[in-house]
């Protein structure tokens, strides 16, 4: 019982957090709809997933990798310059309408790529698993079978919460006129590209050579 419970209360923390993620699956959800918004998510949750199978099953690997000197800053860098680049594709997007824009499904895969790189060229995603696998796994013994619960459990959440967000994102649209949804999207526009730099400050101060 005890993994499966503290593994909705991390998904459950991770759900709330306010950053560049949910400003990616609330925008694109809110623009271009419910299919767009979670092929975004797909790709976040993919990226989450092999995160964690990797994690598990190289955990030293992983470890040596992110002690790597230059890790965080180059990861960060190329990170928080993605970010930057959403956001001012955002500001100099057409005016939006009332009606969601229609959308080629060859688009569907862009939608997707971008949730995955947003999520995987973020430094700190990593060692958000590494977390998990150094403070509740290997501390309490997991079994295998406790630790597929645990990281389940997280997952499930994630998926749940992120996927509510798409929805409420499309459901908020038809009330809103062309003007406040002008206003939103040069907000989430702006929103990326202050990601982007607390991402890169953020790689910056943590980086194991000028500490």
């Amino acid at each position: 019982m005890y993994p499966l419970l503290i593994g909705l209360q991390y998904g459950l923390f991770l759900s709330i957090l306010v950053g560049p993620l949910l400003v990616a699956l609330v925008q694109t959800g809110f623009e271009q709809g419910t299919r767009a918004g979670l092929m975004v998510g797909l790709g976040i949750w993919i990226s989450d997933l092999l995160f964690i199978l990797s994690v598990y099953s190289c955990f030293s690997q992983w470890t040596d990798i992110t002690q790597w000197p230059w890790f965080t800053i180059t990861v960060g860098s190329v990170g928080a310059f993605v970010l930057v680049v959403t956001g001012l594709i955002s500001l100099t997007k057409a005016k939006p309408t009332a009606e969601n824009q229609s959308i080629d499904e060859q688009r569907y895969g862009m939608h997707c790529l971008k949730g995955f790189l947003i999520n995987t060229i973020n430094p700190f995603t990593v060692f958000f698993w590494l977390f998990m696998m150094s403070s509740e796994v290997l501390p309490n013994g997991f079994s295998m079978q406790d630790s597929t619960i645990f990281f389940a459990a997280i997952f499930t959440m994630i998926v749940l919460t992120d996927s509510l967000k798409v929805v409420l994102a499309k459901k908020i649209r038809p009330h809103l006129d062309p003007q406040k949804l002008q206003s939103l999207q040069k907000i989430s526009g702006y929103a990326m590209i202050i990601f982007g730099f607390i991402l890169f400050i953020r790689s910056l101060w943590q980086q194991q050579p000028f500490q």
